[in-house]
């Protein structure tokens, strides 16, 4: 199959100078990945390691991030798994995850006037299209917003419709098969049952997408990415309600306190025999003489003091995870306008940046390789994962509106831009703008319907003796004559109409301005 790759031009007539190096491009890259040798190997839980949760304390969770601050990250990850059995937790990242996913992904050529680019762009969004795999591949992708890395297998096949290579499917790595023990990213090899192997292997670019979606740039993957701040504060909520259950458990239910006469020592003993057989006839006997009250210990005051803690930890993830807390709950001073804004100015910084993030990823490490091995030499497109925020759109749309308005207008390389902002692709009109806004359109229309009767009286009176004069003529002299002199004789009313409409027109334009 790599016998037969077809000579590409490079626009000066030397496309046979690059048939060498394109055909070892082409054959390197089909021994290296073509199905066969993939490494990739069904998900089996069997294999799956087991949680690390269970009896988890301040102590082993040193002893975890110590090992992984060595190169072994395998019980960090396990343990970053195990974390989102928090509801808390997990609702936040899905909402942040959802942010940018909910949307159908958009393919926009760097340049609409190239071929070459539209093509680039048709290929890629082709192939996307009948991508297998792709969504639980984005998902794990944006694991990595606070996940220190994701890793994301491409698996190909032999190309269809005159294409050399396509994508078949994406394959997530799971997070516990990563390792730094040799100073950089390795991924645990693993049998065709799943089973876990003692081999590593580095992630090839031509094999591999390698995501980092936060902004820790300075914090060396095995440290843990943001997930790091996020485990003390899961370790303390979760202790929290576990002392608050041994609390309820031993001071939950009222006291029995007995009275007796001092020094009655038989009243004393009959009560603690009473006590004693409560629990089993559900009922005390007790000697005359003596008394009884039940005293609730103060587990309001004291279930306050936990709950405000267990809201602090929410608090602190949430802030972590989207970046504010007023999406979660509302506060006492949460839920003024101003402040809605703020919040909601902080999400939307961060979905757009998760989107920017991850689509430069797609670009650099799958979008790229995919045009080079099938010969298709152009700028990659751009992709985009929904539309921008609504007050920043409303804002474009504003600044449109004042440029038109003086006289000024978006060049063609701007459709891109708003193609990105928008969600979805743009082009320009073919029966471009209108001087006036759609409300004085309206207004005008309005206007010649109704003036049209009265232009046309005022035609018809101002013209009348032209149907005379035809009439009334000897001779072709006359007529002249008579026409010359009854089109000098002044502007007549159809000019007076025609004055009056035109200046509605005008005022109804600046209205609309």
């Amino acid at each position: 199959m790599m016998n037969d790759v077809t000579p590409i031009s490079n626009g000066n007539g030397n496309g046979g100078s690059r048939m060498g190096p394109l055909r070892k491009l082409f054959r390197g890259f089909a021994e290296e990945v073509m199905p066969g040798k993939s490494r990739v190997a069904p998900f089996n839980p069997r294999w799956e390691p087991p949680s690390v949760i269970g009896g988890l304390d301040a102590d082993t969770m040193h002893g975890i991030l110590a090992e992984a601050e060595g190169g072994y990250v395998e019980r960090l990850f396990m343990l970053y798994r195990d974390l989102m059995v928090d509801s808390h937790l997990q609702g936040e990242f899905n909402k942040r995850k959802l942010a940018v996913l909910r949307e159908e992904a958009t393919f926009t050529p760097d340049d609409a006037e190239d071929p070459a680019a539209v093509e680039a762009a048709t290929l890629v969004e082709d192939q996307w299209k009948r991508l297998k795999g792709k969504r639980e591949a984005l998902i794990h992708l944006l694991d990595s917003a606070l996940y220190p890395v994701s890793v994301v297998e491409k698996v190909f096949k032999p190309g269809t419709n005159g294409q050399r290579f396509e994508l078949d499917r994406l394959v997530p790595v799971p997070h516990h098969l990563l390792d730094y023990r040799e100073g950089f990213l390795r991924i645990r090899d693993v049998a065709p049952d799943g089973q876990l192997l003692n081999s590593w292997h580095a992630p090839a670019g031509a094999r591999y997408i390698v995501h980092r979606g936060h902004l820790l740039t300075s914090f060396p993957d095995k440290w843990g990415g943001p997930m790091r701040a996020v485990l003390f504060w899961f370790l303390f909520k979760t202790m929290n309600r576990e002392w608050w259950a041994r609390f309820l458990d031993r001071f939950g239910a009222p006291f029995i306190v007995g009275k007796y006469e001092s020094g009655d020592d038989r009243s004393r003993s009959e009560l603690a025999q009473a006590f004693s057989k409560a629990t089993k006839i559900f009922g005390l006997t007790i000697p005359t003489g003596t008394s009884v009250d039940l005293v609730q210990s103060a587990t309001a005051q004291a279930g306050d003091a936990f709950k405000n803690f267990h809201d602090v930890a929410n608090a602190e993830l949430s802030k972590l995870v989207v970046g504010q807390t007023m999406t979660t709950e509302a506060s006492a001073n949460g839920m003024s306008g101003a402040q809605a804004n703020v919040h909601q100015g902080v999400r939307d910084d961060i979905k757009a940046y998760d989107a920017l993030a991850l689509a430069e990823t797609l670009r650099d490490d799958l979008f790229d390789q995919l045009l080079a091995i099938n010969g298709v030499f152009a700028m990659r497109p751009s992709i985009a994962f929904g539309g921008a925020a609504e007050a920043d759109a409303q804002a474009v749309a504003t600044l449109i509106t004042a440029l038109k308005q003086s006289g000024l207008e978006p060049d063609d390389d701007a459709i891109e831009y708003l193609s990105r902002l928008a969600g979805f692709r743009l082009r320009r009109s073919e029966t471009g703008g209108l001087p006036f806004t759609l409300a004085a359109d309206d207004a005008n229309l309005a206007l010649a319907s109704s003036g049209s009767a009265a232009l046309s009286r005022a035609l018809r009176q101002q013209f009348a003796g032209v149907s005379r004069a035809a009439g009334d003529s000897r001779s072709a002299e006359e007529f002249e004559r008579e026409i010359t002199a009854l089109l000098s004789s002044g502007n007549g009313p159809a000019a007076a109409v025609l004055a009056d409409s035109l200046a509605s027109f005008g005022a109804n334009g600046l209205a609309g301005d």
